[in-house]
């Protein structure tokens, strides 16, 4: 499984984060990444992908709940 660093993300270009607080959990760093909000675990980023025929970002609040994380998105 592949631990990611809030700091490294910071580092990724065109990334805003909006409505982000670091906390005690974020300073650990992420284990992975999840684009699917049915199967997504703590402590990993959900990735909100869109597709020909699907948007993951209506999935987005369910998976926060779910990991209690980070999710990346591209719309409000």
């Amino acid at each position: 499984m592949t631990h990611i660093k809030f700091k490294e993300l910071k580092r990724l270009p065109n990334i805003q984060f909006l409505n982000a607080h670091p906390n005690k959990r974020w300073a650990k760093g992420f284990e992975g990444v999840s684009i699917d909000s049915r199967r997504i675990e703590p402590g990993q980023i959900f990735w909100a992908l869109i597709g020909d025929r699907f948007d993951a970002h209506h999935f987005v609040s369910k998976a926060f709940e779910k990991s209690n994380s980070l999710c990346v998105v591209q719309k409000d």
